[in-house]
C-alpha cells in the first residue's frame, strides 16, 4: 500500500491483507479516508464501490491518470476562523462518504462549502477563490467588511461578513439581481491572487 495524508491506494490482490479486507478495516477504524483500488480486474468495479472504496484504477496506469484520480477523490471541508481580526482556515477530512461526494460535486463546479466557526456555525457555498478574497480583504487590506455570494441554489443571497465581531447577515437577491452580482463576482475572483494562508490541516 502507498499512503498519503489524504488518500489510501491499495492493490486488490495482495497476500495477507488484500484490498477488500483493507477497505473494510479502514471504513471501520477511521472517520473517513478516500480509498482507490489498483486492479487488473475492472469487471469487479461495482463490488469495489459496494464495500466502501471511492474509485478504482485499472492496471497498467500512468502517473497522470493516478494523479487525476487522487485529485478527484481528495476533498476537505473548510472552516474559516477569525483570530485577532485575522482569518485562518482549518481543513478537515469529510465526515463520511456522503459528505465527501457532496464536496466533490461542488468541486466540479469550482465551488466549496465553507463553515464560519464563530458565526453560529453558518455554512455557505461559495466560489473556490472567495476564501482568497476574504483573506485579502481582512489580512492584507485590513478591512472590517467583506462581501460575497452564497451560491447555494436554495439560498441565492449576498453575504456581508463583519470580521471584527464575526457577524454575517445575508441579503436575499431576486433572480436578475443575483445573476448580475454573479457575473461581477466571477470577474472579481479571477483577479484575486492566490494567498499563502495559515492553515491548520486536520486529517
Amino acid at each position: 500500500m502507498k499512503e498519503s495524508t489524504t488518500c489510501a491506494l491499495w492493490t486488490i490482490d495482495l497476500p495477507g491483507m488484500n484490498g477488500w479486507d483493507a477497505a473494510r478495516l479502514i471504513r471501520q477504524e477511521l472517520k473517513y479516508l478516500p480509498i482507490v483500488a489498483l486492479t487488473a480486474n475492472p469487471w469487479f468495479s461495482d463490488k469495489y464501490l459496494e464495500i466502501g472504496m471511492d474509485d478504482y484504477i485499472e492496471k497498467p496506469y500512468d502517473i497522470d491518470q493516478l494523479y487525476k484520480t487522487i485529485n478527484e477523490v481528495t476533498v476537505k471541508s473548510e472552516t474559516m476562523i477569525f483570530k485577532d481580526n485575522l482569518v485562518e482556515i482549518k481543513k478537515e477530512m469529510p465526515m463520511d462518504q456522503q459528505h465527501a461526494q457532496e464536496l466533490r460535486e461542488l468541486k466540479k463546479q469550482n465551488l466549496i462549502k465553507v463553515k464560519f466557526d464563530d458565526i453560529s456555525g453558518a455554512e455557505v457555498v461559495v466560489h473556490k477563490n472567495i476564501i482568497n478574497k476574504i483573506v485579502q480583504d481582512f489580512n492584507i487590506k485590513k478591512q472590517f467588511v467583506s462581501t460575497f455570494l452564497n451560491r447555494n441554489p436554495e439560498k441565492p443571497t449576498k453575504c456581508v461578513l463583519f470580521g471584527n465581531n464575526c457577524r454575517m447577515p445575508q441579503v436575499y437577491l431576486e433572480n436578475e439581481e443575483y445573476e448580475s452580482e454573479l457575473q461581477k463576482e466571477d470577474e472579481e475572483v479571477k483577479k484575486c491572487p492566490e494567498m499563502i494562508l495559515k492553515i491548520e490541516d486536520n486529517d
